[in-house]
């Protein structure tokens, strides 16, 4: 059962670093079901929220002025994520693109001054806040977030091995205000926005503090500490102001719907017939025949026609005259075109969303360049973990290294590492390529090996990587065709060295 809230005694703010760290791992224990919307209404963190239908013209308007419209723009983007399903693709395809697969090592490791037991000790202990991270799951979704809204905005909850909870804060109510230690982004919050009542239950103790400091005359936007602020851009080269980075293609979507809009009024037309009934005339012009026997034969025919077929009559000839492109060449799919210039435009290559193509080479030099943006975000996300790192207890620091890894790129990556395992190197690198993170590694081999005996039941395969030196039976097979002096020379230690 969860630990109650109200039994957590909350430190003076004159206590020392490590007791308001336990007392915030002890909250967060105790909060590991976070509460999202209470149905009986008596505390809920869902707002009622209402986008603008956004226009092309409102887009490239915000677009002009992007320190002003930071807000503008970021809604524009969540707005188009939920209306659109080709932006939303693209959005998820860049922060899937990483397999997010990682290795732990120690931070200026020092082998003069180590000692096994202790560096064991804290190792473990790294890898148990780290398994509680779910960094797989919770930095990819980070990462959509980045490149939907412009930047991710959050805190985090516990991090002492038994609890972690990545919050997401709203973005309307922060700013980045500098970049600290290992290039990390660091925020400030709106303390306004907040209500004294909700500090307890939707925000870290730290708040309560920073809260008390804006009450005192402090500032409006109190900066978050970095023990629980987590923060990344979409895009890094703009510091100054957080904008989607995918925002220049965002007018793009309203040209595929114009498109779309146009093909399906031409397609309705083209099922639609008119059938022309010619009155007779004389050479004067004169009808041969009164209009009410004329409206007897219209009123027949309308009668039995479907919807899609129109009925007229007219003293005059009437011709169609169709404008539809004719020629194999010039039948071109506008919408599919449409489609590919989006992609193009935000710099992917449109054969990897659904556009038919077969320059397979080309498609393979467009890949290495997403991966590139991806693996950029990747490492933003390794940076704010490994700070965050940095400020827990211990004077042994481990950190987190993300591979570079793709869905695109695994098979080749496990090979590398499996190959340079001949060297060994890579044994950790080549454990997290095939699935087995290493806050597992131990602990299964420990099953497989102690509980279930799998050392003892499967042998496996002799590779330059499992044969030790010693091994007799590694080498060229002894040939049983050789001379008098063949054998004397193997009976001495003549060729012991060579």
């Amino acid at each position: 059962m969860a630990q109650s809230r109200n039994n957590i005694t909350k430190p003076s703010p004159e206590s020392d670093f490590a007791e308001r760290q336990k007392f915030a791992a002890a909250f967060a224990k105790a909060m590991a079901q976070q509460t999202i919307h209470d149905p009986d209404g008596k505390t809920s963190r869902r707002t009622a929220r209402t986008y603008t239908s956004y226009t092309r013209e409102n887009i490239e308007g915000y677009l002009e002025a992007p320190t002003s419209s930071e807000k503008d723009l970021r809604n524009a983007s969540i707005f188009l994520y939920q209306t659109h399903s080709r932006y939303r693709n693209l959005l998820h395809y860049y922060a899937c693109v990483p397999r997010w697969y990682y290795t732990i090592t120690p931070v200026n490791f020092n082998p003069e001054k180590s000692k096994k037991e202790t560096y064991k000790k804290q190792y473990q202990k790294a890898c148990n806040i780290i398994e509680t991270m779910g960094l797989l799951k919770s930095m990819r979704e980070a990462a959509l977030v980045a490149l939907r809204e412009g930047a991710y905005y959050g805190v985090i909850w516990g991090g002492d091995g038994n609890s972690f909870i990545l919050q997401k804060l709203n973005p309307d109510y922060c700013q980045i205000v500098s970049i600290t230690d290992g290039n990390v982004f660091q925020f400030a919050y709106d303390m306004s926005k907040i209500k004294e009542a909700d500090l307890a239950t939707y925000f870290p103790p730290q708040f309560a503090d920073m809260y008390k400091a804006y009450q005192n005359g402090g500032s409006q936007y109190q900066v978050v500490p970095p023990e629980i602020g987590f923060c990344i851009k979409g895009d890094t080269s703009i510091p100054e102001y957080s904008i989607p980075p995918f925002s220049a293609v965002m007018p793009s979507l309203y040209s595929i719907k114009n498109i779309e809009d146009l093909t399906e009024t031409a397609t309705e037309l083209s099922n639609y017939k008119l059938i022309a009934g010619v009155l007779p005339v004389d050479s004067e012009g004169v009808p041969l025949i009164d209009y009410p026997t004329a409206m007897q034969y219209y009123s027949h025919i309308a009668g039995n026609v479907g919807d899609r077929v129109g009925v007229a009559i007219s003293p005059f000839e009437l011709k169609s005259y169709d404008f539809e492109q004719s020629g194999t060449t010039s039948q071109i799919d506008n919408v599919a075109r449409a489609n590919e210039n989006f992609f193009a435009s935000a710099g992917t290559s449109a054969l990897l969303h659904g556009a038919t193509n077969s320059t397979s080479g080309v498609t393979k030099l467009a890949i290495k360049v997403d991966e590139a943006f991806a693996f950029e975000i990747m490492y933003q996300c390794g940076a704010a973990i490994n700070r965050f790192l940095k400020t827990l207890s211990g004077n042994i620091k481990f950190k987190v290294n993300f591979l570079p890894v793709s869905i695109f790129n695994e098979t080749e990556m496990v090979d590398l590492y499996k190959n340079a395992m001949n060297y060994g190197m890579g044994k950790l690198q080549y454990a997290a390529c095939i699935g087995i993170q290493q806050t597992d590694l131990l602990g299964q081999a420990f099953v497989e090996n102690e509980i279930l005996g799998f050392d003892s039941m499967f042998t496996p395969m002799q590779t330059a990587s499992t044969r030790s030196a010693d091994d007799k039976k590694s080498g060229r097979p002894t040939s049983e065709d050789v001379t008098d002096e063949g054998e004397e020379t193997r009976d001495t230690t003549a060729n012991d060295n060579k």
